[in-house]
């Protein structure tokens, strides 16, 4: 007696094994999104950080270079520093704020103004202080 062709060998998936398969990727994929989602906050809040050290470091090299006094003016949303042509907004969202003020001096001789300035944004913050008589900069 011969069985019908198709009941031979039937390779494949069914219909219904696809839609597990996509429903478990799906659900995989909303949680790792969800997971991630509060990183782009403390990596937004960092790359400013960084940037702000880098361009601090840029502003004393210069000073020290030139012989001149150079001068970071500070607002909540950016910095500027006119004799570098630096003139930065900072991401939405992210906010500045200084122990010193609204300006940053570095001296030629390499002595800056101590200070500690934060970024924020929302819970998230970052650190970058200068010290006095050595002019370091670190962003923590």
């Amino acid at each position: 007696m011969r069985t019908s062709p198709r009941a031979e060998h039937q390779f494949g998936f069914t219909l219904f094994e696809l839609l597990i398969v996509l429903a478990v990727l799906a659900a995989a994929t909303g949680i790792v999104g969800f997971a991630l989602q509060g990183n782009g906050s403390s990596m937004t809040v960092r790359g400013a950080a960084d940037r702000f050290a880098s361009d601090l470091s840029r502003v004393a090299t210069a000073a020290r270079a030139t012989g001149e006094a150079m001068t970071v003016e500070l607002a909540t949303d950016g910095y500027t520093a006119t004799a570098l042509g630096i003139d930065v907004r900072l991401s939405r969202g992210v906010s500045l704020s200084s122990s010193a003020g609204t300006s940053l001096t570095f001296y030629p001789d390499g002595y800056a103004q101590p200070v500690s300035v934060v970024l924020r944004r929302g819970e998230i913050q970052k650190v970058v202080s200068i010290e006095a008589y050595t002019g370091r900069i670190r962003a923590e």
